[in-house]
């Protein structure tokens, strides 16, 4: 960690002797320190120096969500990398709970609100350390098969998983058009992985979102993740659909989106999910018939 410390002071032009790093627990891909300064309090964030566009792309995607000013996201400082690592230097915001659901889904709600020309996004990105493919398209559904769908695919079969799980999703891949309907999908800016661990509230109680893959793309697949591991009360929906509607056929809809989420969980920590990802391509199956 000194290289890393020493690598910011030089580039923050502070003086190392005056800062020190404190261990921050939690996060399952990177580690993580709090940064401490005679003029600061930073959060910072490291892994290994390989992984440098992946905080490039989250350094992008905070500043994205900042210049709508529509929900609060920290600030990011400075990304780069040494021989041996790369880091993230954000706001340090001391997170806490519980959230107000209904500021929270009126301020989510004006950031779906926020549209580009396509589906997709400037650059790719990743959801974990995983590679996530951000090639714009005009037709929803074709992004989500191509660059989310078909992804998880190719890396279930290059890990090896079972022949019957890979025919399932070959199949559930060719006909899940069915279950987009005849929807009119608004290009919305996403945080893009927003599960419950990646949202809180900051010191006034404000709703503060962190650890964004954003993308331009269905405001369904935020709403779905919340749904993840866990989900937010009424008055989170009651706010968020004064702003935007949530359509007939979400219920399906959310399985579909979580599926990317569950895949991507396979395939970065292993078998214990093969169970629910089964369950859930035979559901989509089954309403797709």
């Amino acid at each position: 960690m000194k290289e890393i410390l020493r690598n910011i002071c030089e580039v923050l032009k502070l003086d190392e002797s005056l800062c020190h790093l404190e261990t921050a627990v939690g996060g399952d891909i990177n580690d993580s320190y709090y940064l401490h300064t005679p003029a600061n309090n930073y959060f910072l964030k490291t892994n290994k120096a390989e992984l440098s566009q992946m905080f490039s792309a989250e350094f992008d995607a905070l500043n994205t969500i900042r210049k709508q000013q529509c929900i609060r996201a920290p600030k990011p400082f400075l990304h780069g990398k040494t021989t041996h690592f790369c880091y993230l230097i954000l706001e340090h915001i001391t997170l806490q709970t519980p959230v107000d659901y209904r500021k929270f889904g009126s301020q989510l709600a004006q950031m779906h609100l926020t549209t580009d020309a396509s589906f997709g996004w400037h650059r790719n990105n990743t959801i974990g350390t995983t590679l996530q493919c951000n090639t714009n398209e005009n037709d929803w559904p074709e992004f989500w098969k191509k660059h989310r769908l078909d992804v998880q695919i190719e890396l279930a079969i290059a890990d090896n998983q079972n022949t019957g799980l890979i025919d399932q999703l070959v199949r559930l891949n060719s006909v899940c058009d069915r279950l987009f309907g005849n929807r009119v999908v608004k290009k919305s800016l996403l945080h893009g992985d927003l599960w419950t661990g990646n949202y809180a509230a900051d010191e006034k109680q404000e709703p503060v979102i962190y650890d964004p893959a954003s993308y331009y793309g269905d405001h369904e697949t935020d709403l779905a993740m919340l749904e993840l591991f866990g989900q937010p009360p009424a008055e989170f929906y009651e706010s968020y659909q004064e702003l935007l509607v949530i359509d007939q056929g979400f219920n399906t809809r959310k399985v579909l989106y979580n599926l990317y989420h569950m895949l991507n969980h396979l395939h970065l920590f292993g078998e214990q999910y093969v169970s629910v990802v089964n369950s859930m391509t035979a559901l989509l199956l089954a309403e797709a018939q």
